[in-house]
């Protein structure tokens, strides 16, 4: 990130761009993913996007980043104390689809479309 959001107002501003972005990403791939699109679907202009992202791969990296936290974020809350191995597989499944269900198509965008650091 260019710069990090301090006031509650600016938090707001990065989770709606952010949130944006993973929208976009998982229903439109990378060749929908544009900062004018982001801005527009966030409901911010585009320099406030750039105000706190240099530019689209900053925004992926956040939004890969957030991703893959709120997908341990789950498969932390799974307790395997007291419960046979079948159900705590089924539990930690049933998490992990919980997850990916907010933004199907998703995961596989920033894993097969979306650049990285060293493909870009």
């Amino acid at each position: 990130m260019r710069k990090e959001p301090k006031q509650a107002r600016s938090r707001v501003t990065v989770e709606a761009i952010v949130e944006a972005g993973a929208r976009i990403l998982a229903e439109e791939g990378w060749a929908g993913f544009t900062t004018n699109r982001i801005a527009e679907v966030a409901g911010v202009s585009i320099g406030s996007l750039y105000q706190y992202f240099p530019d689209k791969l900053a925004l992926v990296d956040a939004i890969r980043h957030r991703h893959l936290s709120d997908s341990m974020e789950v498969m932390r809350r799974v307790r395997a104390d007291g419960i046979s191995p079948e159900q705590f597989a089924t539990q930690l499944v049933a998490a992990v689809v919980a997850i990916h269900s907010i933004h199907p198509g998703l995961h596989r965008v920033l894993l097969d479309e979306a650049p990285t650091f060293e493909k870009y």
